[in-house]
């Protein structure tokens, strides 16, 4: 995904200008630089929180998006024009990422920088469980800026091959089996009933989230790309799901794939 030479906008980059927003465009600069990307921004003005100033709203919109729009262009990075949307923030963000045909959509988490945590609000839960292509989620822990190439990574699947299939696709580098690679078991299954193969560790169900960041804070890993399906019990995300634990607390940005909306065009492998 995020192969050079693509005409259409390759990264959709959804900002309300909070700090977590400008956390996020620090590391969607670096992506894009990296691979060639072109960057689309967008924000959505929530009409029920306009309190009639539509007006002042869009004004405000357009300062906003031209602030990064220029800071995007500092950066060296290809940019197209900005949108602007009405209505509910997750549904027009995916209704966005849908008509540009975007490889990815980019958001920052709400958090606290004093606790040092982040939630996942009704916006960050309805586009990822909506986005028609991977998300890119960046939280409160993200190291800033990056000053790598998001070539240490960390993949996190279902025990399902399509999953951890989709993952690399979505995210390929040479010899990605030669780093940990953690299959999470769906309660019932053992780790004797997944084949043994050499960079694929299966993980209990049970206590996986503490798990797996432990051991992203011991690897620190530039990304965590996380595969899994669609409607299965890793994709739930309320408080105390998997996926609420690993997004929120990843100290990396979190590169969400679910497999039966991963529409990726792979790209050369990093080097």
């Amino acid at each position: 995904m995020l192969s050079a030479g693509i005409a259409t906008p390759d990264i959709l980059f959804a900002t309300d200008f909070s700090e977590s927003s400008q956390r996020a465009l620090i590391c969607v600069k670096h992506l894009a630089r990296l691979r060639g990307a072109t960057v689309r921004s967008i924000h959505v003005i929530d009409l029920a929180h306009a309190n009639g100033n539509y007006n002042q709203c869009q004004d405000n919109a357009l300062r906003g998006l031209r602030r990064v729009r220029r800071e995007l262009r500092l950066a060296g990075v290809k940019e197209s024009a900005n949108v602007i949307n009405a209505g509910t923030e997750a549904r027009a963000i995916c209704d966005a990422a849908r008509r540009y045909q975007v490889k990815l959509l980019a958001i920052g988490l709400s958090g606290d920088s004093f606790v040092i945590s982040a939630t996942l609000g009704s916006v960050a839960k309805g586009v990822l469980l909506k986005a028609p292509c991977p998300v890119m989620t960046v939280g409160i822990r993200t190291p800033d800026p990056p000053t790598h190439k998001f070539d240490r990574v960390l993949y996190i699947s279902e025990a399902d091959p399509p999953c951890l299939g989709a993952a690399i696709a979505a995210w390929p580098i040479k010899s990605c089996l030669d780093a940990p690679n953690y299959v999470i078991l769906q309660p019932g299954v053992a780790a004797a009933d997944i084949p043994d193969t050499p960079g694929i560790y299966p993980v209990e169900h049970q206590g996986a989230a503490a798990y797996v960041l432990n051991q992203a804070k011991q690897l620190a890993p530039d990304l965590i790309v996380f595969g899994l399906r669609a409607g299965s019990y890793l994709d739930a995300l309320s408080p105390s799901s998997f996926a609420y634990k690993l997004i929120g607390g990843a100290p990396c940005p979190v590169l969400t794939v679910r497999q039966t909306v991963a529409r990726v065009t792979p790209a050369a492998p990093a080097e």
